[in-house]
């Protein structure tokens, strides 16, 4: 699986680089203020701005939530309220306050910028993407800052489809560099939107770009590491994540993953104990369980291996990351079981994998040695024969031993 584009573009509006800094709020054409009509509320409102400026969201979103009763039709005064509840990590009564703001005035560039970003930060993309595409057609209340809140939305956008629609993704990413210069994560964009489209010297281009930079992140040399083990690399990939695993010793996301890539690797004895640790944490995680399983067949501990890969395969497939990763841990179970000599289990375990990927010359040559072990010649002999048709050279121990076993079968 594994793109890992920031969702830097969906942060709270009171991040570095905020849309509106609290002591740069103003509010919206068509609102009005309280001062204009009450003095305590206009003390009140006063106060309210004092906690945005000092930070102090608790006493600001308090504030604002009186006020908000008082005028409830005040859409600036609910843009600001859902300010401060964002900024406190409340994005459901955030969303609310926009939402509020928005329906009282559709104009408003400010909540309905914001709204889309809450949107996309809870998950509900589809709703996201509407959101921001509508707040692309207004116009923000500062217009000195339109091209920088404008761009924050195309940045948005391109995040939301840098999965589901990369050539969108890409043009969305091309119109926010028209208004404001590249930042780093859209260089980690452009990289991992071209390793998509199968521009792999471009991508590989655009990360060590980034990484000669002197904004290193972490994210982008997880990324870079992935890219590199996606394409083979593996020689590159394991020193840059043995630098970052020591200045971040107690990142698990990045202890499994350098334990999977000392498996992919073939350095299995380092991975094992990193494995194993990470399953103390949490023992029933299915990659953690299918890559320890890989790690012991790379040991030949198979006697080990079978029940570790047993109760990942075990685990509903809703918990996997995708129906590939569970194909692949099935097919690591039929190897493990052709090992300790149970056919049974290889078959099953084969038939498994193949609703979910389709059959490899390796899983052939399983599938044709369990059946031969079965004494079931016939199924035998034709999968001795589909595996030699299409292993082209590339298995020679196996192409030796399937016309070694076809001779004996056919004699036989």
């Amino acid at each position: 699986m594994l793109l890992t584009a920031s969702l830097s573009a969906f942060g709270n509006l009171p991040s570095s680089q905020p849309a509106i800094q609290p002591s740069e709020q103003q509010l919206p054409p068509g609102t009005r203020s309280v001062a204009d009509e009450d003095v305590a509320a206009a003390d009140q409102y006063k106060k309210a701005q004092a906690a945005l400026d000092a930070q102090n969201y608790t006493e600001a979103e308090r504030l604002l939530a009186d006020l908000v009763k008082q005028d409830p039709k005040n859409a600036g005064m609910l843009y600001q309220l859902g300010f401060s509840q964002e900024a406190q990590d409340k994005d459901d009564a955030a969303e609310a306050s926009y939402k509020a703001a928005v329906a009282i005035d559709p104009k408003q560039f400010e909540s309905t910028l914001a709204l889309g970003l809450v949107q996309a930060r809870k998950g509900s993309m589809a709703e996201a993407r509407e959101t921001l595409k509508l707040a692309l057609t207004l116009q923000p209340a500062d217009a000195s800052q339109s091209k920088v809140l404008k761009a924050r939305a195309f940045r948005a956008l391109a995040q939301i489809d840098v999965t589901r629609d990369p050539a969108s993704a890409r043009e969305w990413l091309l119109a926010a560099l028209k208004l404001t210069p590249a930042t780093p994560d859209d260089t980690l964009m452009a990289a991992e939107l071209a390793d998509t489209a199968g521009d792999t010297a471009g991508a590989q281009a655009q990360y060590k770009k980034l990484l000669a930079g002197d904004t290193r992140s972490a994210e982008a040399v997880v990324s870079y590491a992935r890219f590199l083990m996606r394409h083979g690399q593996t020689a590159e990939a394991t020193p840059l994540l043995e630098q970052l695993q020591i200045a971040n010793p107690g990142d698990a996301n990045l202890k499994r993953l350098l334990a999977h890539l000392y498996t992919q690797a073939n350095n299995p004895e380092k991975a094992e104990p990193m494995l194993r640790s990470a399953l103390a944490a949490t023992p029933d995680d299915p990659t953690l369980l299918d890559d320890l399983g890989s790690a012991l067949v790379l040991e030949k501990k198979f006697d080990e291996a079978q029940p570790v890969l047993e109760k990942a395969v075990s685990i509903p497939a809703d918990k996997w990351p995708s129906p590939q990763d569970l194909g692949e841990a099935w097919g690591h179970l039929a190897f493990a079981a052709s090992e300790n000599h149970q056919p049974k289990i290889v078959l099953q375990a084969l038939s498994n994998r193949a609703t979910l990927l389709p059959t490899s010359p390796s899983t052939l040559f399983l599938e044709a040695t369990a059946n031969d072990s079965l004494h079931q010649t016939d199924k035998a002999v034709a999968l001795y024969q589909q595996f030699l048709s299409v292993s082209t050279g590339k298995y020679p121990d196996q192409e030796w031993q399937a016309r070694h076993r076809l001779a004996a079968l056919k004699r036989r």
